[in-house]
């Protein structure tokens, strides 16, 4: 059992803009192929998206990931 994981991290990008969430039950071929053309056809869509996906972003993780793993490590 996946407790929907995918689902829920996907929505998390989808929820802030930063994606277009697309469930397995609703995707065929058709589906598929007129999103990916409405992105593509869309610059603007796209800027957005991208930067809502930098708001998510963290910077400096590596070293943040780092530092708890020397804090658990001593």
């Amino acid at each position: 059992m996946t407790n929907h994981h995918q689902y829920k991290n996907a929505k998390v990008f989808a929820d802030v803009g930063a994606a277009i969430l697309l469930e397995e039950k609703n995707m065929n071929g058709d589906v598929l192929r007129n999103t990916v053309h409405q992105l593509l056809s869309s610059p603007d869509r796209l800027s957005a998206m991208s930067k809502a996906a930098k708001s998510l972003a963290l910077p400096d993780a590596d070293d943040k990931i780092m530092e708890v793993l020397e804090e658990l490590l001593h």
